[in-house]
């Protein structure tokens, strides 16, 4: 009877110690939609790419564990995967380091995900983003008055709070987002006021929003 009893109470505890279980553990995001401005009769490869926190200026890279997705209509499913990502983490505070900027922990390690378009031989073609507003012209920027969405990856819960302009008179990067662990969808926003570019990062995202290709477009390369 009392090893009965204990056995109850030590699998009670494991319990309270691990609710819920594995449900803990960061999930895999599903993506999927249709790219509104896809030329038509085109077929074009996306790739799963990486980037640093700080306004996308580090290194990148493509991760290689994710499948490449061909599309001829512009309709795609992305799963963001949650294994084998450790290696891409990079630390937020490093990222921000000039920055006026709080990182809540300071080992914080993040990472921002974005599709990127190629031809079927792997050439550049531009980047694909979920926006409130399509794009207006072909360049890297997003529409000014735009709000978007980026998905950043985050190995624990935490906060990141900061300010980035390197002393630029022309351009400004604000970060305000409070992240769990795994996948979480931030707000970005792009304005310009008076000649200065304003780019905010903050927790929450925007309603409305659809898949566009923006960046450099040249379908030819398709």
């Amino acid at each position: 009877m009392h090893k009965k009893l204990l056995l109850i109470t030590l699998v009670g505890l494991a319990a309270c110690n691990n609710p819920g279980g594995s449900s803990n553990l960061p999930q895999p995001l599903e993506l999927h939609g249709t790219i509104q401005n896809w030329p038509a009769g085109k077929t074009g490869k996306l790739r799963l790419r990486w980037i640093q926190l700080l306004t996308g200026s580090g290194a990148y890279g493509e991760v290689i564990t994710e499948p490449i997705i061909t599309t001829t209509d512009g309709m795609f499913t992305r799963t963001l995967p949650t294994t084998g990502i450790e290696t891409y983490l990079s630390s937020s505070s490093n990222d921000l380091g000039n920055c006026d900027a709080t990182v809540i922990p300071n080992n914080l390690k993040t990472i921002i995900f974005y599709e990127l378009l190629t031809s079927a031989n792997g050439v550049e073609v531009g980047i694909v983003q979920e926006s409130d507003i399509p794009p207006i012209d072909s360049t890297t920027s997003p529409p000014i008055g735009s709000n978007s969405i980026w998905y950043i990856y985050s190995d624990q819960i935490g906060n990141i709070n900061a300010t980035c302009d390197k002393n630029s008179p022309t351009y400004t990067y604000s970060y305000n987002i409070n992240l769990q662990k795994g996948w979480n969808a931030v707000a970005y926003s792009h304005t310009v006021v008076g000649g200065h570019t304003y780019n905010a990062f903050t927790t929450g995202k925007p309603s409305s929003t659809k898949w566009y290709l923006q960046g450099n477009l040249n379908f030819d390369r398709l």
